[in-house]
């Protein structure tokens, strides 16, 4: 039996509710949360089964930053363990029954607008790299590469639509909270 699985994830910008809920599936079978690459999978790694909640929060601070380990004790004060960063998104873990770290719509709002923020982020990124890449299909002469850079250009084509829904999608809930 393997030591890792994984798992995709729906996306946070999407459905976090069924990414959480994934997750403290995994938990109550044994696994723990150790990655989520760029093409949204979980890693897991075996471990002992145990029931916590988890919860994603989204911030300005990333695990470089200065203020990381002061952003982490906040939550540690209030019962919740970081347990997985991927840029400036957060996984927090806690036993069942402590308290949300979102009680008030105004800090939800915040949480998905910083959601908004790192997807706008990304769509520009992947924007800027469909372009480089169609430049480079238009210009090299030699057919397999042509190929080869159009399979690269309409996969980050898919991705920025991706992103463009993810974007809507979370400006969308946080216009609904601030109601």
């Amino acid at each position: 039996m393997s030591k890792y699985k994984y798992r995709a994830g729906v996306g946070l910008g999407f459905f976090e509710k069924k990414d959480v809920m994934m997750m403290e599936d995994m938990a109550n079978k044994g696994y723990r949360p150790i990655e989520l690459n760029i093409f949204g999978f979980y890693k897991f790694e075996k471990t002992q089964p145990e029931m916590v909640s988890y919860t994603a929060d989204f911030s300005t601070i990333s695990s470089c930053s200065d203020e990381f380990e002061d952003y982490k004790e906040i939550f540690k004060s209030a019962g919740w363990e970081h347990v997985l960063c991927v840029g400036t998104g957060h996984w927090f873990k806690a036993a069942k029954g402590t308290v949300p770290i979102y009680t008030d719509k105004r800090n939800e709002a915040e949480k998905y607008k910083n959601i908004f923020r790192y997807f706008c982020k990304a769509l520009l990124r992947d924007t800027i790299i469909s372009l480089i890449l169609l430049l480079l299909y238009q210009t090299v002469p030699i057919p397999l590469l042509q190929l080869f850079f159009f399979l690269l250009f309409s996969g980050s084509v898919g991705i920025v639509i991706v992103m463009v829904i993810g974007t809507i999608l979370s400006w969308n809930k946080v216009q609904k909270i601030k109601k």
